[in-house]
């Protein structure tokens, strides 16, 4: 409740209905129907912004409940929230889990009544019955904290929910704001027995064998099908690399609900009409261009092949590693419910785990609390036993999520911009403005708006992790969500120019009696050029164009599909001289990678002199 209020979040129906406990023993709460933000940003007070900015501010957060109205459930409703649950503020919240804290430990609600109305107005002025008439022997810090909980005033009751978490955490004995939870030397014993347990399993060099076997075989039989000129095979092998992982990460994802399987599951299920016809349309280019290098019946040959070799892998390998390492994740899982249950905080764990778990502790922890609680343990905790090295475990994940992040940003801001200026452009309609000038004016005034929110958020983000850090002593932590730095994007972006760059120079150096130094003097021999029809090194001239314009858009798939046309015009021929296909010439090469590079850029072309974003 507290991580809600810190965000904003009201939920404004509270209630132990809506509160679940999981088998970890850990408490979730359900039902954010009823939710609103806390209060509606002070926009008079800002004065970086323009006067249209702050009354677009307030309409895209106006609250939708109207005043004057009780939403929430009357047995466990606050008494302001009784008569206006639009103006509420967290205390509201506060109450209600006082109303539950009291049912939980006398058997019924605080109040009761026949009608919704009688319930209401004995909140709002029926004395309080204390705990100890329902049940004896209640100890009276207990009972005064949920008494404060109850308050008829707002202004009575903890200001905040650290008020309530401080005074309960102090009658459990746990106050884990002084400090990092200290465990007790049973947990410590169980903790170090099961981690030995956990990596002992026989199977990780089952794993380890698998996994280097096949990172090593793949390159080397596809570099000796290169050499011995087999074309079609060394297709066959680079298809057979590529569908495994995806079947591995995919059987692997549906089976076990890994965290990057169901983030590109919501990424690629959420989007646009214009994204799929994108998707679909990628994917019929690729398999054209399969069809004409003459790989596509390897590829759907060694399909079968890469599926049978994941399902083996996942049925046996991954699947008795789980097994063998289920016994220590149920013994550990049973000692954090027992700590849980205590009153322990979710964070003093995951600090107790950390700590204790040796230097391979990243992937026990990641079995116990999931992968983006290890992540931010990572970031918080992965050096505080300087003296001891700590290993990461599958940091490749890292910039796919920060991918899939970018991703899901971009898609929420597009949404709001749409949002804002329909409601924008209806405004300026009604003023008088034309339809169009509107529409001009509405897209700009959200453009604006939306993206200084996002850039704020970053910049919130940053500052906070960085401060996070210099408290604990430690170097800027790595971060990986969306609203923050994307370094996958950066090295894409960089890559790009480079690339671009190189092409360029080396076409732009013939003109002024200059040659391109090794190896681009051979992909970019003009006399291949002249061969093809054009003169002297036209092609290169575009490919380094278009590649250093790439870098200007954000359209990650859309860009590196421009990248590989440009670099399959300039580069490639020897493709032609070593497939020997009769399908693909000189010509359907030629013309082929420049419908990748127009496929690439020209969407985004279109897109910026239509008003969109490049």
């Amino acid at each position: 409740l507290k991580y809600a209020h810190d965000r904003g979040i009201i939920h404004r129906d509270i209630k132990p209905a809506n509160l679940m406990v999981s088998e970890l023993g850990i408490v979730k709460i359900a039902d954010m129907g009823l939710a609103k933000m806390a209060k509606v940003e002070d926009v008079t007070r800002l004065e970086s912004v323009s006067e249209r900015e702050k009354q677009l501010r307030e309409q895209k957060n106006i609250d939708l409940t109207s005043p004057d109205i009780a939403m929430g459930t009357p047995a466990y409703m606050a008494p302001e929230q009784a008569t206006d649950a639009s103006t509420v503020d967290p205390r509201a919240d506060q109450y209600s889990l006082g109303c539950t804290l009291y049912y939980l430990c006398a058997g019924k609600a605080p109040y009761s009544g026949s009608t919704a109305f009688e319930l209401m107005s004995k909140h709002k002025t029926e004395a309080l019955t204390p705990l100890n008439v329902h049940i004896s022997n209640v100890p009276p810090g207990f009972r005064s904290t949920v008494e404060r909980m109850l308050a008829k005033q707002p202004e009575e009751r903890f200001e905040t929910m650290d008020g309530v978490i401080h005074d309960l955490e102090a009658y459990l004995g746990v106050e884990s704001e002084k400090g990092p939870y200290t465990p007790r030397e049973k947990h410590l014993a169980i903790l170090e027995r099961e981690r030995e347990k956990f990596y002992a399993a026989p199977s990780i060099k089952k794993r380890r064998a698998a996994t280097l076997g096949f990172a090593v075989a793949m390159p080397v039989a596809f570099a000796f099908a290169l050499l011995t000129k087999s074309f079609v095979l060394a297709g066959g092998l680079l298809g057979l690399f590529v569908l495994t992982l995806v079947a591995n990460f995919t059987i692997e994802g549906i089976k076990n609900k890994t965290f990057i399987f169901r983030r590109v599951r919501a990424v690629f299920f959420g989007m646009p009409i214009k994204s799929w016809a994108m998707t679909v349309g990628g994917g019929l280019l690729a398999l054209g261009a399969l069809y004409v290098i003459g790989w596509l019946w390897s590829w759907i040959g060694f399909a079968f092949v890469s599926a049978g070799l994941a399902a083996a892998y996942q049925w046996f390998i991954a699947r008795p590693l789980l097994a063998e390492r289920a016994e220590s994740i149920a013994n550990l899982q049973d000692m954090l419910k027992e700590l849980r249950v205590r009153g322990v905080a979710e964070e003093g764990l995951q600090d107790f785990v950390c700590r204790f778990a040796g230097a391979e502790w990243e992937e026990m922890f990641e079995s116990l609390f999931g992968y983006e609680a290890m992540i931010l343990a990572r970031s918080k905790w992965a050096k505080a036993d300087k003296a001891k090295p700590r290993k990461k475990h599958a940091t490749w994940r890292e910039p796919i999520v920060q991918w899939l992040e970018g991703v899901e940003e971009d898609r929420r801001a597009a949404k709001e911009k749409k949002e804002m200026t329909k409601v924008e452009a209806k405004r300026l309609e009604a003023e008088g403005v034309g339809e169009e000038e509107a529409e001009r004016q509405a897209a700009e005034a959200a453009t604006v708006i939306i993206d200084s929110e996002y850039r704020k958020m970053r910049e919130a983000d940053e500052l906070a992790a960085q401060r996070e850090a210099e408290t604990a002593g430690e170097p800027m932590p790595v971060i990986i969500s969306g609203a923050r730095p994307r370094m996958f994007g950066k090295i894409f972006t960089v890559g790009r120019a480079a690339v671009g760059a190189a092409i360029l120079g080396a076409a732009v150096l013939p003109l002024i009696g200059m040659t391109a130094p090794p190896p681009l003097n051979i992909l970019l021999d003009p006399d291949r050029y002249y061969a093809w029809g054009f003169g002297g090194t036209i092609y290169a001239a575009v490919a380094g164009a278009v590649v250093l314009l790439s870098t200007l858009s954000r359209r990650t798939g859309l860009s590196l599909l421009a990248v590989i046309g440009a670099l399959l015009l300039v580069g490639g021929f020897p493709l032609v001289e070593l497939a020997e296909q009769p399908r693909l010439t000189e010509t359907s090469l030629k013309y082929g990678s420049m419908l990748m590079v127009a496929l690439g850029i020209a969407p985004a072309i279109l897109s910026k002199l239509t008003g969109g974003r490049f």
